[in-house]
């Protein structure tokens, strides 16, 4: 049998650590939003792109849709629910 302590103990700290990652990764889009709006240049368009593809990857597992699955990638940054399933 599963237990429930041990499931909402490890669900608070992936929450806690959502929170921070997410609070984080906004940070961190902020200002390459900035950097990125005042330089131009192929660099400029590959270091954005790139980032892009990193905030994605690094949110993705952040995110889960109310059925619980992972929702698709966006720049908006999300903390999952107490709700999610758990492995």
């Amino acid at each position: 049998m599963a237990d429930e302590d041990k499931f909402y103990a490890s669900g608070q700290r992936w929450i806690t650590f959502a929170t921070t990652m997410s609070r984080n990764a906004s940070a961190a889009d902020t200002y390459v939003a900035q950097t990125t709006s005042r330089n131009d240049g192929d660099d400029i368009k590959a270091f954005d792109q790139d980032w892009q593809d990193t905030l994605n990857r690094m949110t993705r597992g952040l995110r889960f849709s109310s059925a619980g699955r992972p929702s698709g990638p966006t720049r908006t940054l999300t903390c999952p629910s107490a709700a999610w399933p758990l492995p």
